[in-house]
């Protein structure tokens, strides 16, 4: 783990609304100053390029506001990310171990 320090004003704040997620959804936390990630992707529970692709524009968002999110009316530094998934019952993201034994052995 490593934490994160912003030396940016408030003002860096460049839109207040999230982006439109499908397949996840973050959850600013003010008093921790973190953003929860919930991954909820559509059918198997894997990484797919759409899943990936909405963690970017995630970090891009981040990023466009200096690290910093809007929750409840305050401006906050975010200094943690957690991912978690959104289904109790998934706990590997891991993929499928037969695809990447069978990818490996070049079968």
């Amino acid at each position: 783990m490593s934490e994160v320090k912003y030396l940016h004003s408030h003002a860096a704040i460049t839109d207040v609304s999230q982006p439109a997620y499908q397949q996840i959804e973050v959850v600013h936390d003010a008093e921790t100053r973190s953003a929860w990630t919930y991954l909820k992707p559509r059918g198997r529970a894997c990484f797919t390029l759409g899943l990936l692709g909405e963690l970017r524009l995630r970090d891009k968002h981040l990023e466009a506001n200096r690290g910093q999110a809007w929750s409840g009316g305050e401006v906050f530094p975010i200094e943690y990310q957690i991912v978690a998934s959104a289904n109790p019952k998934v706990f590997s993201w891991g993929g499928r171990p037969g695809a990447v034994r069978h990818a490996d052995q070049g079968t």
